[in-house]
């Protein structure tokens, strides 16, 4: 096969051979991924949450609001993480409200971290993630970490010290999404 070599390209979009579009780009030159995988959830549990994988259904009843490619699990070994469709690097943020075992506002500090392939502490990837709250309010919690993945790998999210709030049908519960960064 030999080079092409040209000075110029104008497209609209960019087509594999099976003719699936991979990418758009408008006409003020923004570039669309229509199929990027891509996830958000949240948990919609009646009490505080603290669990190896906390978005399980059986354990959070997790609502779906985002599962672009549906690589977001809600059943089978893998309920409650992202499978990876292919290797490359992702991003995954995790967002919620420090809470003690019974959903009020004690002191103390809150410890979790994101998990591969597993839920123990030593299927931990990235860093850990601390807060800590005096007793007089709820503290804001919010971990974020940039993996790189193999296909197939499976993150989920792991509580490992005291707990997060949440009560059914409250918009502000723990939140756990990602997506695909190239």
């Amino acid at each position: 096969m030999s080079d092409i070599k040209v000075a110029e390209i104008k497209t609209d979009t960019i087509k594999n051979q099976a003719g699936t579009t991979a990418v758009n780009i408008n006409s003020s030159g923004v570039i669309i991924v229509p199929n990027r995988p891509a996830f958000s959830v949240q948990c919609n549990r009646n009490s505080a949450m603290s669990a190896s994988n906390s978005f399980t259904q059986s354990h959070a009843s997790t609502i779906v609001t985002l599962n672009q490619g549906s690589h977001f699990k809600t059943s089978g070994s893998n309920d409650g993480k992202f499978v990876a469709p292919f290797a490359g690097l992702y991003y995954f943020d995790f967002q919620g409200m420090t809470a003690d075992s019974v959903n009020q506002n004690s002191s103390g500090t809150t410890r979790m971290h994101f998990t591969k392939n597993g839920d123990t502490e030593s299927d931990r990837v990235g860093r850990w993630h601390y807060a800590h709250h005096s007793s007089n309010d709820h503290a804001p919690f919010s971990a974020h970490e940039i993996l790189l993945l193999a296909a197939n790998d499976a993150i989920g999210v792991r509580v490992t010290h005291r707990y997060f709030y949440s009560t059914s049908g409250y918009g502000g519960n723990p939140t756990f999404s990602g997506y695909f960064i190239g």
